[in-house]
């Protein structure tokens, strides 16, 4: 089945450039990419204004999108699993969270990228991850399943 894929719009780029977020109306998601090195600062702005943009709109499946992610700080993705994941988790009204990331092109950022999936899986809530490695790819997969 070939499913139509719209073209996105930016609503957020942080001031580093290091952040941006794309809205996706027909599959009814946001695309949040990370770009380069992101510190912690960017990294807790982008995710935060990406939940209040997708709780805003009802959205309850997520794009993550690290293909051009250079390198996070450790203290971001343990902020990630520990703060963000449990407070998206109870703010976005879904019985199964769904999420696609698209995979950083950096090996050692997909390993760690991986791992932060697991730690995820990890808080006991019914989720399902999986990574592709394209956008559009992502994008059908998230189209391809209801929400």
């Amino acid at each position: 089945m070939i499913l139509e894929i719209d073209s996105p719009t930016v609503v957020f780029e942080n001031t580093a450039g290091t952040a941006k977020i794309f809205h996706h109306p027909l599959e009814r998601t946001y695309e949040i990419a990370l770009i380069g090195k992101v510190d912690q600062k960017d990294y807790q702005e982008a995710f935060l204004t990406y939940l209040e943009l997708s709780e805003a709109q009802g959205y309850q499946i997520a794009l993550f999108n690290n293909s051009q992610l250079q390198e996070d700080t450790m203290q971001s993705r343990a902020w990630f699993i520990a703060n963000y994941l449990p407070k998206s988790m109870g703010r976005i009204r879904s019985i199964h969270y769904r999420a696609a990331v698209v995979s950083p092109i950096n090996r050692f950022q997909r390993m760690i990228t991986e791992m932060v999936a697991k730690g995820a899986r990890a808080l006991g809530k019914p989720m399902t991850v999986e990574f592709f490695d394209s956008t559009s790819e992502a994008l059908q997969w998230l189209a391809s399943e209801p929400n």
